[in-house]
């Protein structure tokens, strides 16, 4: 019965347009993640990736083209036993272009290969990589 309610409740909010104005997030239904559009500016090329750093067991922080800093979250503690310069295997997830979580596809080859749900993608400002501790910045 629970399903069934949370089926219909979906559907009531995809037939009623969920997502809100251009640019904005959609309308959050408990228990089911949306994806919001991306702001301009805040895609990226996994080719462009030049260096990464362990923020945490389940932050990674990414050196894009050498004038971008992104942090990426993951739902899971998929880096507690990862350090910097362990590499990172991206696979193909619907092209090259990073946009949103789903675009990318990380597995941390440490000791005994890790693979990470990436949650969220963050591209920092140049105040917000100023504050990252010496040994964060990729």
């Amino acid at each position: 019965m629970k399903l069934l309610t949370l089926a219909a409740f979906f559907a009531a909010g995809v037939l009623s347009g969920a997502a809100g104005p251009a640019g904005q997030a959609a309308t959050s239904v408990p228990g089911v993640d949306t994806v919001s559009k991306a702001a301009p500016g805040a895609c990226f090329r996994r080719s462009d990736v030049r260096n990464h750093t362990v923020g945490g067991p389940k932050t990674l922080y990414l050196d894009v083209a050498g004038r971008d800093v992104y942090r990426i979250d993951m739902s899971n503690s998929c880096l507690t036993s990862a350090v910097s310069s362990d590499p990172l295997v991206f696979r193909s997830v619907g092209g090259q272009t990073v946009c949103k979580p789903l675009d990318l596809d990380i597995t941390v080859a440490a000791a005994g290969p890790s693979r990470c749900i990436v949650s969220g993608i963050t591209r920092l400002t140049p105040t917000e990589i100023a504050a990252l501790p010496k040994k964060m910045r990729p």
